[in-house]
């Protein structure tokens, strides 16, 4: 669970990139069921197209997400929820990093290379 809202270009991009026919190479269908194994190779494909050369899957953007919100100091329940986690304890290993650290290890990054 993501709260769109508060990124004003979700929407113009999902509705960009919304598959319009079942045969479309380059997006998902919105009503088509995917297995997780199915949806990460489609998710790699995609990736490919895209020229990103970094490994992708369900699972990483999942916990990128939650570094993210982790960051930007959401309170533990609220990621918890947005995990679909029934127990806030298994949020809690999320939360297990020294966030210094990994501050200063992306420190030399340029976001806005990629819009961020």
């Amino acid at each position: 669970m993501i709260p769109l809202f508060k990124f004003p270009e979700a929407a113009t991009l999902i509705e960009k990139y919304a598959s319009k026919s079942i045969k479309d190479p380059y997006v998902f269908d919105r009503k088509a069921f995917l297995s997780e194994c199915v949806f990460n190779r489609q998710l790699k494909q995609v990736a490919r197209k895209m020229g990103i050369n970094k490994s992708v899957s369900n699972k990483v953007a999942r916990h990128t997400n939650a570094q993210l919100w982790i960051r930007l100091g959401t309170n533990r329940p609220v990621v918890s929820r947005m995990l679909g986690h029934s127990k806030e304890e298994t949020t809690k290993t999320y939360y297990n990093i020294d966030v210094n650290e990994v501050i200063d290890g992306t420190n030399h990054i340029d976001f806005g290379k990629i819009g961020i």
